[in-house]
């Protein structure tokens, strides 16, 4: 009987030595260890590319069948940038135009999303903005971060369809 007599002696010692919690506290602190946190920030997404004939949808002319490339795009979405790191050799007739084309399903066309003719080219080599593609070459490298809140990055025809705003009606070129 003396050992169950310490033992409840100490749970109420126990009891009296823990601190005392509100329960708006309490609730408090429930809701910081169960409600998840907003992210601070997003991993940048790396997507590579390997550029061919082979996926090029063919529309004529047609496209070099020697060229090959790499393209790695770097999107990241905390600073809000894009970095595009291409090399490519290899074409039979110079290059003339270098853009990304955007959401539509694989084997078919899509919209330009970038300027045109090529990136950086707002208008052509505009006073201290980014260097444009290199064009009229049949080899060549390009690495550019550009942000992603510039509107001079996007084609107005992309920004003003319905794959870049849903809001805005549909039309049969879209």
């Amino acid at each position: 009987m003396k050992s169950k007599l310490n033992a409840a002696q100490r749970e109420a010692k126990m009891k009296l030595s823990l601190p005392r919690i509100s329960g708006s506290c309490l609730l408090a602190l429930a809701a910081g260890v169960i409600l998840p946190a907003p992210a601070a920030h997003a991993d940048p997404m790396i997507f590579i590319g390997n550029l061919s004939a082979a996926n090029e949808v063919q529309t004529p002319p047609p496209v070099s069948p020697n060229g090959t490339g790499l393209a790695t795009i770097t999107l990241d979405p905390t600073a809000n940038t894009i970095e595009i790191n291409v090399s490519f050799s290899g074409l039979t007739t110079p290059d003339n135009a270098a853009h990304i084309h955007c959401c539509a399903p694989l084997g078919t066309n899509a919209i330009v999303a970038t300027t045109i003719p090529t990136f950086g080219a707002v208008p052509p080599n505009p006073p201290g903005g980014p260097p444009e593609f290199p064009l009229g070459v049949t080899s060549g490298t390009y690495d550019q971060t550009f942000s992603l809140t510039a509107a001079t990055f996007y084609n107005p025809a992309f920004v003003t369809s319905p794959v870049f705003n849903p809001s805005l009606p549909k039309t049969p070129s879209d």
